[in-house]
């Protein structure tokens, strides 16, 4: 499996891709926006759409985490802390998805093999 992509259309794609998450975070973490909650949660939409659709996912298991620790422990992190730990979690699986999962399984297809069946 190849974890960069091969075409260069793909990594245009890829360094938009990477460009936006990046851009997403510096804008949230900007100097006049830490305060804002607002910027919070459209920094964590657009994070679920760069990452869609595992960070659909994602994004409901640290929503539940953050309950969690709230209700057993009491314990709120705060957003500066939050936002760059989802990033980082994110963002690698939001690469993995488009950029070496999909085009994998775009290559299976193309040749007419079955996708769930082991070699490359």
């Amino acid at each position: 499996m190849n974890i960069y992509p091969r075409s260069i259309l793909g990594r245009i794609v890829c360094i938009l891709w990477v460009s936006a998450c990046v851009a997403n975070l510096i804008y949230d973490l900007w100097p006049g926006n830490i305060r804002e909650p607002d910027i919070a949660i459209s920094f964590g939409l657009t994070m679920i759409i760069l990452t869609f659709s595992i960070g659909y996912g994602l994004g409901t298991l640290d929503g539940f985490l953050s309950l969690l620790l709230y209700k057993s422990w009491g314990i709120t992190l705060p957003r500066l802390y939050a936002d760059v730990i989802m990033w980082i979690l994110f963002v690698p699986a939001g690469y993995f998805q488009w950029f070496v999962l999909v085009p994998w399984l775009h290559r299976k297809a193309a040749r007419g093999m079955d996708p769930c069946r082991d070699g490359d």
